[in-house]
């Protein structure tokens, strides 16, 4: 028994029950006298004997004291004045309860343990019936309520309301059961436990009901085990209760102004409500314990949110968004006055007490002015993200499911509103689970891994948002793009005059809307803004702001609509009150973000260092540079020049122009005004004219001109506004019928008569052609069948055949075919058709005449191919002036039907002959004379081709050469340079090509241009990396060959835009480009690999992407390390063909084994 007595001076046992209790007591140093309440001197004597330190507990109220031993009968324990001035516990007097919850216990007493020992630790109670009760972080002023706090014995079943929990099924079904799931040993001792608990307290009770729904358990957060029933089969009969849960925007905007809040997490929750009687058999759940029903609301019910959002509702109905807000369970009483706060928490505890609901103190926090509520950290300032869940964000691992990746969407998208370019940010990932590309499987990609890790970095870096005032004005700014559309929602602040934001909005435009005009874009960003925030902008006491960088925008009242979108949209802006302020889209950088995919959004007023490449003027280093030079020199260095020369402020000037001494400063003067950016590889006069404006040397210009001829990046990519190389090398005249033929395919042409080609056959001599058509495109072997069908049985073998490079004619068979029969193949050189000149017009002409005589449907043009054949054999050819039928035959056929002629004359054998060698001899004539005035013709727009030799160097016209790209807008214009092998003839050179170049190595002078060296030795210009989440990354032209480098699998690698010097090799795990790797081994099966051909090595890293950079490495070869992470396009990462401005060349320059 312990006393709580305010008149005693100490603290005190009973020397009996501790001598009956083995308590360890030793001998004070100094005796005291103790008094009694009339102040006379206790029986037993002056107090000599104290306990040792004991363990005093009560509940989880736990201590360390010792006690003075005394005579006392009647009370074990008396505590006394020292023990209630530590403690000052609460005394209710009314219920008989003493409560210990001061901050000294908060701080030294309380404890989760439930230590216990009947030797050392005292559970008191006072005689008077008076019971110690403790209520852990409660504070005292609300001790009051302290029966709300407390945890009962055991459940207690709640009274039935008018808000009890009804089932009402859909007509004519019937309430399924499931299957008992299997549990495991634990899994059945919590069952167990769980069932014993509720039916002792009456919220269970065993049933007969023909349902039954599966059990099953789920972990806490604390790994406790969670029993849940599986109630999907009587859900989906349920007829669905719509009681609508609360917006959680509109609880954020109640709470706008408070400064103080309280927290509430009711106990039991659900279970607070009973079941609709009657309806307690459609709860029933089969366990291996038995057939149970609950009489209480279970969890699991799809009507259960919305029954008990209505109890609340109408529990708190005259507070709700007056003072406390209510989602379910969860409790928030807030007060904008702090010093009200206290009684608006008791008015919510006493609805609470008069409802029979209770709390769990240890999930509750009082009187505090930050809080964690739904998922949110409100305070007076504003709103912010939880830390926790933000952290859940930073710890989630990259997802390699499509359920993974919908998972962290959805965690992400919950705070989509704190994130500047969400929509645009998570477009990668997104992509992802598109249909289209689920097809071939989930596929976590390298653009995605990229937002992913962007999007973690944004939930860092997420502002507070203000909360919504609607008494002030509101700033609404928007902008489009052509994929995306932004807006930000702003107020100013009277704590610091700035807008602050209170919302964010981004938004994917649809396929439809990306087909909108910019207006329409613009309009429909505005739309949507007014959408997100009507509550706001609809509720504002001032008209609001509108911002956007579209002027157009400005004349939006008095709008003249185009089509019927736009009138809807005119009616639904008249609904609002605001006013459009444009402003220029550098200054719209807010809004801007969200529709563009800006890597960096700075505030307007920060600093912004461009590269120094990037401007025009003289770098301070490059004076500085110039200094040191003039340092350098000496008097006799610029005695010539001093009479023209000045010096100001530490420089030499000539007529304001700064003097470069040396070829050192000179040369970089030249790149700054030619090769940077700002200076654009402009033509020698525009260089000339920017370099004047600075610098100046007595060879300025001359330097100049030599520089600028020499350039590589303006020879490569420059069209040549020259007359193209090579005056005309007409073929040999024949010098008879059929001596000479040329022949062509003309392909892809609509079914006709099954028909899909025409090749046409024409003889040099006479001109005489044929038309033969043709199924399909024949092989070489048809191509021989079809020459001795068509023209070997008509005119015999001709001595030479003039056609293009197609696969028919460069084929082994047809070069055999050709040589047994004696025929000379004369095949045109690369990509310059007009070789073949004679039949290529002549395609031209039988293409116009077909067009002429075509149905509709062009199906009809097989049967006009005889008479095309006739109308062009009878027809006066330019160049022999007579018709080739007349040529070859000596008389002209005749056309159209005539009168019969009588007593037509028999012309002698030996006449005729004699006539038709006249008539050839004549045709040889005129077609030598047509053959020289085209030749005139011709080379007045040709110029003498350049005098080549053997072992120069000349670029070549990428005019010709296979791209993958859809458009070659900015490819080079020329690839090289490289060496000349043989000169063909005065026109036509053998180029040195990389023998994996699938195209004939001779070219015509036309498709070539000198290179000129480069006197300066500057180095080869090289492209700048690109920055890539903080690294440099370059890109591969190619993969040249492969090697095993200490059993380690090695690329030699060519950078894009680097000589060869500059190759090196690279280890395979870097390899980032699956396609051009397995193009290169395809190619040459023999080199090492990681699979197939030559020697095995796993390759230590997996291919991530397929980009269009590929390495990241240092400028030099020894520093290079290869890394890409670049977004997926039409080129490779690492390192293949050089696709990069579309030209696919072969995996495989040979580079020396040296490098």
């Amino acid at each position: 028994m312990a006393l709580l007595d305010c008149g005693a001076s100490g603290i005190y046992m009973d020397k009996t029950w501790a001598a009956a209790n083995l308590v360890p007591t030793q001998a004070k140093e100094v005796p005291e006298q103790v008094h009694t309440v009339d102040g006379s001197l206790i029986s037993s004597g002056p107090v000599d004997t104290t306990t040792l330190m004991l363990s005093l507990q009560v509940g989880n109220h736990q201590e360390h004291i010792s006690f003075d031993l005394i005579t006392s009968p009647n009370h074990t324990i008396i505590l006394g004045i020292p023990w209630l001035i530590r403690h000052n516990p609460y005394i209710n007097w009314v219920t008989r309860t003493v409560s210990l919850s001061s901050q000294f216990c908060h701080e030294n007493c309380f404890t989760s343990d439930k230590y216990w020992s009947p030797k050392r630790s005292l559970a008191t109670e006072g005689a008077t019936g008076m019971s110690i009760n403790t209520v852990q972080g409660v504070p005292d002023h609300y001790l009051e309520f302290q029966d709300i706090f407390q945890k009962p014995s055991k459940p207690v079943l709640p009274p039935h309301r008018e808000y009890d929990c009804a089932i009402p099924l859909e007509p004519g079904t019937i309430v399924p059961f499931g299957r008992m799931y299997s549990l495991t040993e634990p899994e059945r001792e919590v069952l167990k436990e769980y069932l014993d608990e509720n039916i002792q307290s009456g919220l269970i009770v065993p049933s007969s009901s023909p349902a039954g729904a599966p059990l099953f358990f789920v972990p806490k957060k604390t790994k406790d085990l969670r029993p849940c029933l599986d109630f999907r089969g009587l859900n989906k009969i349920t007829i669905k209760d719509r009681y609508p849960l609360p917006l959680i925007r509109d609880i954020l905007e109640a709470i706008r102004g408070a400064q103080r809040f309280t927290k509430l997490d009711l106990r039991g929750a659900y279970h607070l409500l009973r079941i609709r009687e009657g309806d307690e058999w459609k709860t029933a759940f089969r366990t291996p314990f038995g057939h149970f029903e609950y009489r209480v609301m279970p969890f699991g019910l799809t009507n259960a949110p919305a029954i008990f959002q209505r109890f609340m509702d109408s529990v708190f109905s005259d507070l709700l968004n007056q003072t406390v807000v209510i989602y379910l369970d969860d409790i928030l009483i807030y007060s904008r006055n702090p010093e009200l706060h206290t009684s608006h928490v008791k008015q919510v505890l006493q609805r609470l007490r008069d409802h029979q609901l209770f709390c769990k103190p240890e999930k509750c926090e009082f009187d505090i002015t930050e809080v964690k509520y739904l998922g949110y950290h409100l305070s007076p300032t504003g709103i912010a993200m939880d830390q926790e869940k933000v952290q859940a964000i930073l710890e989630w691992p990259s997802p390699s499911t499509i359920k993974e990746t919908q998972c962290f969407l959805g965690l992400a998208n919950f705070y989509r509103q704190f994130i500047l370019d969400f929509a645009s940010q998570t477009s990668h990932i997104t992509h992802t689970l598109k249909k289209d590309n689920l097809k071939k499987g989930f596929v976590w990609t390298e653009a995605a891994e990229a937002a992913f890790q962007s999007l973690k970095r944004a939930f860092t870096q997420a502002p507070i948002l203000r909360h919504p005032d609607t008494t002030k004005q509101f700033i609404v700014v928007t902008d489009a793009s052509e994929r995306a559309i932004g807006a930000v929602l702003l107020q100013r602040q009277e704590d610091d005059g700035l807008e602050h934001p209170v919302f964010y909005l981004s938004h994917i435009l649809s396929t439809a809307e990306q087909h909108y005009s910019v207006l329409e874009r613009e309009l429909l960003a505005l739309k949507t803004a007014c959408l997100e925030w009507r509550q706001f902008l609809m509720g504002s006491k001032e008209p609001f702001e509108v911002r956007t960088d579209h002027r157009n925008l400005q004349c939006l009242r008095n709008f003249v609509c185009q089509n019927s979108r736009q009138a809807r949209w005119a009616f639904f802006f008249s609904q609002y009150d605001f006013y459009i302020t444009y402003i220029p889209g550098s200054q719209n950088i807010l809004a801007d973000a969200l529709s563009r995919r800006y890597p960096e959004c700075s505030p307007s007023s920060s600093q912004y260092l461009l590269e120094p490449s990037k401007i025009i003027g003289v770098a301070q280093s490059f004076l500085e540079e110039v200094q040191q030079e003039y340092a350098n020199l000496s008097d006799h260095d610029i005695e010539e020049l001093r009479p023209l020369l000045y010096k100001k402020q530490g420089y030499f000037y000539y007529q304001d122009l700064i003097f470069l001494p040396t070829n050192k400063v000179q040369k970089k003067a030249l790149q700054m005004c030619h090769d940077s950016p700002v200076a654009g590889h402009r033509g020698i006069k525009a260089t000339q004219e920017l370099l004047s404006r600075f610098f100046w040397w007595p060879t300025w210009k001359l330097d100049v001109e030599r520089y600028v001829q020499a350039c590589p990046i303006c020879a490569q990519v420059k069209i040549p506004h020259t007359r193209p190389a090579g005056l005309l090398q007409p073929l040999p005249v024949p010098s008879a019928p059929w001596h000479t033929i040329s022949t062509d395919f003309m392909c892809s042409l609509p079914p006709s008569a099954g028909n899909r080609v025409i090749m046409v056959t024409v003889d040099s001599f006479t001109k005489m052609a044929h038309f033969t058509g043709l199924k399909k495109l024949p092989t070489s072997q048809e191509l021989g069948q079809v020459f001795i069908d068509h023209v070997f049985r008509l005119h015999g073998l001709p001595h030479t055949i003039i056609s293009d490079r197609g696969p028919q004619y460069i084929s082994r068979f047809w070069k055999h075919f050709c040589k047994t029969l004696n025929m000379n193949r004369a095949l045109s050189s690369g990509f310059h058709p007009q070789t073949n000149g004679q039949t290529e017009r002549l395609n031209q002409g039988l293409e116009q005449y077909l067009r002429c005589f075509c149905n509709s449907t062009q199906s009809n043009w097989s049967t006009y191919l005889s008479l095309a054949e006739f109308s062009y054999n009878n027809s006066v050819h330019s160049a022999s002036k007579v018709t080739p039928f007349f040529c070859s035959y000596g008389f002209h056929p005749t056309s159209f039907p005539t009168s019969p002629q009588s007593n037509s004359p028999l012309p002698a054998i030996n006449y005729f002959s004699k006539r038709l060698l006249q008539l050839h001899k004549l045709i040889r004539s005129n077609l030598l004379h047509t053959k020289r005035y085209m030749k005139k013709a011709a080379d007045k727009r040709r110029t003498t081709n350049p005098n080549y030799h053997l072992q120069d160097k000349v670029w070549l016209s990428s005019k010709f050469l296979p791209s993958r790209l859809s458009q070659n807008k900015f490819t080079p214009r020329y690839y090289g340079p490289f060496r000349i092998l043989q000169l063909v003839n005065p026109v036509t050179v053998r180029l040195h090509l990389p023998h994996t170049w699938k195209i004939h190595p001779v070219f015509h002078v036309s498709q070539l241009k000198p290179y000129v060296p480069d006197p300066y030795s500057r180095q080869f210009p090289c492209p700048p990396p690109v920055l890539v989440n903080d690294a440099p990354e370059y890109e591969v032209q190619e993969i040249c060959d492969s090697r095993l480098f200490h059993k380690r699998l090695q690329y030699l690698i060519h950078w894009k835009g680097y000589p060869l010097s500059e190759c090196s090799w690279e280890d395979a795990s870097s390899d980032h480009a699956p396609l051009l790797t397995q193009r290169f081994h395809g190619l040459f099966p023999l080199k090492p690999g990681p699979s197939g051909g030559g020697p095995t090595v796993a390759p230590r890293g997996a291919a991530r992407a397929e980009s269009s950079t590929s390495a990241g490495r240092s400028a030099r070869a020894a520093h290079r390390v290869v890394k890409t992470r670049r977004a997926p396009s039409l080129s490779c990462a690492f390192r293949g063909p050089r696709i990069a401005w579309g030209l696919v060349l072969p995996s495989a320059f040979h580079c020396p084994r040296g490098l």
